[in-house]
């Protein structure tokens, strides 16, 4: 009776970190997600990062998600290209809420690519679970530096080599929607 006890025990012990894991996983997938959908402008894959009633601020930014995603396409279909990047997260659950911290920074390169502005700050959230889904509830983002930085542009040749590899833009005919991904370039020559 007693062995069962401990089995019983490591198996409860299992699932609760298996859950635990599977939870984190699932809050950093729609941090991923946030970014991706800026970041390719793909407005539907933003969206599932927030539940519909969650509050962004971006300090220069306050409001619910329909107005967040207008403003942030009309400030980001400006761009040539943006790239966000999320590093160190901390994530405190408690049941269906968690608090999570997560640094960021951003480049963005404008249209007529003279300037690279880099950001950097931190994402300080409350996500939910409702049903099965992670997402978010409310968003604060702290900027805390703010750089710009002259764009060092490809040459002809380079970037004509470069742009063989596949398509890159900021909506679905990306690369990285290509399902499968097949690459089609000859390989070095031998």
């Amino acid at each position: 009776m007693h062995d069962l006890k401990e089995l019983v025990a490591r198996v409860e012990e299992q699932e609760r970190t298996i859950r635990t894991l599977a939870d984190r996983q699932a809050i950093l997938d729609c941090s991923l997600r946030f970014c991706r959908g800026i970041n390719r402008l793909d407005r539907a894959l933003l969206r599932s990062a927030f539940h519909e009633d969650a509050i962004d601020d971006h300090g220069f930014f306050l409001g619910g998600v329909e107005e967040f995603l207008a403003w942030i396409e009309s400030l980001y279909a400006k761009l040539r290209v943006t790239q966000h990047f999320v590093t160190n997260q901390t994530v405190e659950l408690d049941g269906d809420v968690a608090h999570a911290e997560q640094y960021w920074f951003v480049a963005n390169v404008p249209g007529d690519g003279n300037q690279t502005i880099l950001r950097g700050g931190r994402y300080v959230d409350r996500y939910e679970r409702r049903g099965e889904k992670w997402a978010l509830a409310e968003r604060a983002c702290l900027i805390e530096w703010n750089m710009a930085n002259e764009t060092l542009a490809f040459d002809e040749a380079s970037a004509a080599q470069l742009a063989e590899v596949g398509t890159i833009a900021r909506d679905r005919s990306d690369l990285s929607y290509q399902r499968p991904l097949r690459v089609r370039r000859p390989g070095p020559a031998a």
